[in-house]
């Protein structure tokens, strides 16, 4: 086999689509927070890379991810990542298309010692970008455990982990501005998507 033909085998089975990673087929109205916290226009963009299945290439910040993910999990007796699942489902009014509300799915990464805990692996000094989408991730999956299952945490930590542990204590305030945010974007995308 010639070196091009393994890295694309690699490739593929190293960066699976979402649909594949998770076996599932998500229609429009179903929406990702860990894409949501970025923005309508970034949440826009990235649909119309996936829709038109823009060649895939190699993602070291991925990689790099999904390992520290499977090594937590794995130290913290934890479950499998594909099992830390959580849904709700934002009343939304379709006008142009077949569907009812928006689903939010989260994917959270551990709950340890009765905390919510967000994981993030960067190179170096965390940017302040990546830093207040965690907070926002953060933030919707401690208010969609509290909406669907009834469910609050003793505390919510973002876990920056590069040549240390990092650790932030999220507070209430920011829980909230984070749920408000993924809200209002997941109704931008809405309005976006749904036009005649």
């Amino acid at each position: 086999m010639k070196p091009a033909k393994m890295k694309e085998h690699l490739v593929n089975a190293l960066f699976p689509t979402y649909e594949r990673k998770f076996k599932t087929v998500r229609p429009l109205n179903v929406m990702n927070v860990s894409w949501l916290v970025r923005g309508a226009r970034s949440y826009l963009y990235d649909l119309q890379s996936r829709d038109k299945k823009i060649a895939k290439t190699y993602n070291h910040h991925l990689i790099r991810g999904s390992a520290g993910h499977a090594y937590i999990s794995k130290m913290l007796h934890d479950e499998e990542e594909t099992t830390h699942l959580i849904k709700y489902r934002l009343p939304y009014v379709w006008k142009n298309k077949p569907y009812k509300d928006i689903i939010l799915l989260g994917h959270y990464d551990n709950i340890f010692k009765n905390c919510l805990m967000e994981h993030k692996f960067p190179e170096k000094q965390a940017s302040p970008g990546t830093m207040a989408c965690a907070r926002r991730q953060l933030g919707a999956y401690a208010k969609m455990f509290q909406f669907t299952k009834d469910k609050t945490f003793e505390d919510y930590f973002i876990v920056y982990l590069n040549h240390d542990i990092n650790l932030e204590k999220l507070t209430p305030a920011q829980i909230e501005f984070g749920w408000n945010f993924v809200k209002k974007t997941a109704r931008e995308v809405a309005r976006s998507l749904d036009l005649p």
